[in-house]
């Protein structure tokens, strides 16, 4: 069979389950998107604001199947996104997670979901807050 030689489009906008990590949930998972389960997704950002005090970092993990895989972990600095002076985290970050497209997205199998996990703790009555949008195919 002939390769695809047609580009696909997204179809619907779809956003993801917006998450907050707090010191409470420690290093547990949280989901923040899910693929359509027929057709898969492609993600094109993955907004990460923090009102830590202190740097922090976050595992990125693909769950198929029930299993969740690290697929990489991305630096989050200290007050990203929450004052004027430190710009908002795109995790979709090539610099961390080189096996993304050329263009920083990543595109999902149907039903695959994608999890983030605080490295280390977060500081006490801080959080993180994570924002995933994307497009169903």
């Amino acid at each position: 069979m002939a390769a695809n030689t047609s580009p696909i489009f997204g179809l619907i906008s779809a956003a993801g389950t917006p998450a907050t990590i707090v010191a409470a949930d420690t290093t547990s998972t949280k989901t923040i998107f899910t693929a359509d389960a027929t057709n898969g997704s492609i993600l094109t950002g993955i907004a990460v604001t923090s009102d830590d005090t202190a740097d922090k970092a976050l595992n990125v993990y693909l769950t198929l199947s029930g299993t969740d895989y690290l697929v990489g972990c991305v630096p989050i600095p200290l007050s990203s996104g929450t004052v004027t002076t430190v710009a908002a985290v795109n995790l979709l970050s090539l610099s961390y997670l080189p096996w993304l497209n050329g263009d920083g997205t990543w595109a999902l199998s149907p039903g695959a979901i994608v999890k983030v996990a605080a490295l280390a703790t977060v500081t006490a009555a801080k959080t993180i807050t994570i924002a995933a949008v994307g497009m169903n195919y």
